[in-house]
């Protein structure tokens, strides 16, 4: 999805109800002056959509888990609305603290670098050994515990059973402020 500039605070606030608790945008209400004069000067284009749309919510899941909300034919992912919505600025990037993409309540959106947001990562599908940034070398029958900093990798050692490698792994987590949701299972 190509990143569309995101609506004004203002904008936002006057055509969406943000619920903080839930995490829930809904459609308000819309005057008739927010409709293109036409068939008796836009009141039958008003009445329609607010019937339709006011009070109902305003999202859809996309594909990747998170929420989205179309607004004049442009797609955006729900946070970073909300994120507009209540702080007033474009966030960079939006962290949900709990790994669930679909949950937009202000309790868990953060504002984040890419950095910060890596460090709050599920565990990988593809994981063989359970957990994050432990391989198992099978050549030499021993366990590789490893992290990635600042774009590059980070080999914490060699280890001869999976705890001794997790436990190195949890132990550079802590060291370099990784999220203590990081490698968690969806």
């Amino acid at each position: 999805m190509a990143a569309n500039r995101i609506p004004s605070a203002d904008y936002l606030r006057e055509i969406l109800d943000y619920n903080p608790e839930t995490g829930v945008l809904t459609w308000k209400e819309r005057p008739k002056e927010m409709f293109q004069s036409g068939y008796k000067d836009g009141a039958a284009q008003c009445k329609t959509w607010n019937k339709r749309y006011a009070n109902k919510p305003a999202e859809g899941i996309g594909c990747g888990g998170y929420v989205r909300v179309n607004i004049l034919g442009n797609r955006y992912l729900a946070h970073r609305l909300i994120w507009r919505m209540v702080t007033g600025e474009v966030p960079v990037e939006i962290d949900h603290i709990n790994g669930i993409r679909a949950d937009n309540r202000w309790c868990n959106l953060r504002a984040a670098d890419r950095s910060t947001n890596m460090r709050n990562l599920h565990i990988r599908s593809d994981n063989t050994s359970g957990v994050t940034g432990v391989s198992k070398c099978n050549r030499d029958n021993v366990y590789i515990a490893y992290i990635n900093i600042d774009g590059r990798m980070v080999v914490l050692g060699r280890f001869n059973t999976l705890k001794e490698a997790a436990d190195a792994r949890q132990k550079a987590n802590v060291e370099y402020g990784f999220h203590e949701n990081h490698g968690r299972r969806h």
